[in-house]
């Protein structure tokens, strides 16, 4: 399996730099963080919240900078990436959030959105707009649905423009911070469906961070499990959750089960 994305031993501080643990000692946010993720796979992220999952997402795709350790993409080290580099980097990598209709410009049409990227690159109008239309059918929309705005359109068709926006490139790497939690039940699965697919069939490598444990067995091929800035366990999806060997993972299965009920 080609490997897309590879974090080698990522550290990072508390926001202030200052803060310490016990006995004066520097204490981190990312504690020695590392994994990798292949094409066509789905690597899940769990762990309550404060457990590092979402900085380790947001220090891959470098909103936020690693103190220490590399961050390879498709082959190349973007932990210091800057200008037409870190450009490139961005280019191969996409982000879908938690609450699509912020992340979007409430100005503009869902359709101006899904094709800024387009248009940076230089694509022309008629070849630009054909694409906007097939994205939005991939994903389950009408065409039409690109001259709406965010606020006309449901959460579920708002997460749908989203990602449609997010693939329009063909990334190598999507990551999903919380994608789905803002969702109904119904709509989730949904979701969950349809980036499966595109996964699939596109063979993009993706980052999945939930507090939902119930959604990995239906997405995620491996899952790696996070406490206190650090990896606890990791391993395929049916390992962990059948048969979970750190009692951190065994704990965060049962709270999951209780919330449930």
């Amino acid at each position: 399996m080609e490997q897309v994305l590879e974090v080698r031993n990522i550290k990072k501080y508390f926001a202030d730099g200052r803060k310490k643990g016990k006995n004066g000692a520097r204490q981190w946010v990312l504690d020695g963080v590392s994994f990798s993720v292949g094409a066509g796979e789905v690597l899940g992220i769990v762990g309550r919240s404060g457990c590092g999952k979402s900085t380790t997402v947001r220090t891959v795709a470098r909103l936020l900078d690693a103190d220490e350790g590399e961050i390879i993409l498709c082959g190349r080290n973007i932990t210091r990436a800057t200008g037409s580099a870190l450009a490139a980097a961005y280019e191969k990598m996409q982000m879908i959030f938690q609450l699509p209709e912020d992340s979007f410009d409430p100005r503009k049409t869902l359709g101006w959105s899904i094709g800024e990227a387009m248009r940076n690159r230089g694509m022309e109008k008629s070849r630009r707009e054909g694409r906007i239309d097939a994205l939005l059918t991939e994903v389950g929309l009408s065409p039409s649905y690109k001259e709406r705005y965010p606020h006309e359109v449901s959460g579920g068709e708002c997460q749908r423009a989203a990602i449609s926006r997010a693939v329009a490139l063909s990334p190598k790497l999507l990551i999903c911070d919380e994608a789905t939690s803002a969702l109904d039940v119904t709509v989730q699965a949904q979701v969950i469906r349809l980036l499966r697919r595109l996964v699939k069939e596109t063979g993009m490598a993706c980052l999945f961070i939930t507090h939902d444990l119930a959604l990995l067995p239906q997405f995620a091929d491996r899952v790696m499990v996070m406490h206190g800035g650090r990896i606890v366990e990791e391993g395929r999806t049916d390992e962990i959750m059948g048969h979970p060997q750190s009692p951190y993972t065994k704990e965060l299965m049962v709270a999951d089960f209780f919330q449930m009920e």
